[in-house]
Formats: structure tokens, sequence, C-alpha cells
């Protein structure tokens, strides 16, 4: 992951650069691009005029972007943005005062961009007594774009296939900024009640759902006794 940090404010990207994930910062002085880099691993600095500090030899510019272990500044792995970080740590202050029902989720201590959801299988249904581990990675433009979510408990469900891998609408077409995490909680919990064999990554399991349902609901049975308990 790297991050393009634009010094005239006019945000562009370099043909080269439109099939790498990057993210854009602000910068205008050399202390604020410090800030805004601390935890990046390259920086591309997008300008067409000469690179920024270059004069001053604080920087390493090689061949169009600069090394940060140059100047003595922290890597990690992850880029962040302040407006993500900020949204996510509202969010998970907000789920520990109003959790989703059958689901409790978490960050991870050193990386708020990982989420960590436990959901148990709701009663009356043919995932009850089963515990499901999912896993969402939340990208830096968040809430702008939507989180990569994976069962990582194998579960037998038409819109969960093998990988864990969730159809649901609002990960996709109806993202929008004013989605959730707890929003995505509840829907995934809602999978779980019903089905919804239109929306299906394995056609032979919604089949099955639609036109065999005691066959489904016995084997989706045996799943969350095998793989969820």
């Amino acid at each position: 992951m790297m991050v393009a940090v634009n010094f005239c404010l006019v945000f562009f990207v370099p043909i080269a650069f439109e099939d790498v994930c990057i993210m854009f910062t602000r910068a205008s002085s050399e202390e604020h691009l410090r800030i805004a880099v601390r935890n990046v691993e390259r920086v591309y600095i997008l300008r067409e005029e000469r690179p920024p500090f270059e004069a001053a030899g604080n920087f390493e510019w090689k061949q169009g972007y600069w090394d940060p272990r140059t100047i003595g500044l922290s890597i990690d792995s992850t880029p962040t943005t302040a407006r993500s970080v900020l949204r996510l740590t509202k969010e998970m202050k907000e789920l520990k005062r109003n959790p989703v029902k059958h689901c409790r989720a978490a960050p991870r201590a050193d990386n708020i961009h990982e989420w960590t959801a436990v959901i148990n299988g709701p009663e009356n249904t043919v995932y009850e007594g089963g515990t499901f581990f999912v896993q969402m990675f939340v990208p830096p433009t968040y809430p702008f774009n939507s989180p990569k979510v994976q069962f990582l408990t194998r579960i037998y469900h038409c819109n969960i296939n093998r990988h864990g891998v969730i159809n649901i609408d609002i990960l996709r077409d109806r993202w929008s900024s004013s989605m959730t995490i707890a929003r995505i909680l509840q829907e995934i919990v809602a999978l779980l009640y019903d089905c919804r064999p239109e929306n299906a990554l394995l056609g032979n399991v919604a089949e099955q759902y639609v036109n065999n349902r005691k066959e489904f609901d016995a084997t989706a049975r045996v799943w969350t006794s095998r793989f969820a308990q």
C-alpha cells in the first residue's frame, strides 16, 4: 500500500499508478507531511514541478518517490486517513453502547481498519447453536467505499460461498457513506434468518432452498454442528 501526497491541492493520478492501490492525502508543509505518512512504506509526490523540500535536502528523491525510512519515519503496514479513523472510532463506541443482536464486533487493538465479528446463530434457525466468525477489512477510504467482508467459519448458505464471500447488495450497488459497520452486521444476521435466492452465489444451494427446504435445513444444521460448534 502506498500513499500519494499532493502539494498543489489538486489531485491527479499518473497512468502508471492507475492499477495500484493508492491513498491520497494533502500536505502543505514538511511537518504535515511527516504526520500524514508516518505509517506508510512508500510515498509518491504528485506534483508537476520539482519535488517538495528538494532544496533543503530532507528527502531522498529516486524515480518519483521518496522512502520515509531515509528521514527516520516509523513504518507500519497500512496507511489510514483521519476521516476513516474518526468515523470508525465513533462507530466502535456506538456498538459498545448498542450492540447488534446476536453479534459482537470490534477492531484489532493495533489496526482499527481490521474488524472481527462473532455471530451467534439466531434461535429457531438452522444456524442456532453455532458461533460464526466474520472478518471485515475496512478501506482507508471508508465510508465512501465499503468494507470487504468474509466468513471465517464455514456455513451452508446460498449467499455465502465456500471462500466465505458474502453477497449482500449494501456492500455493492446500494452502498453509501451513510452505511455503518452496525448496518452491515444487521444485514448479515438477517441472512441467517432467511436466504436470498435471487442474490445467490451458490446456485445449487439456492435451488435446494427453494425446491427442497427440508433437505436444505438438514444440511445446514449438519454444517452448523460440524463447523460452528
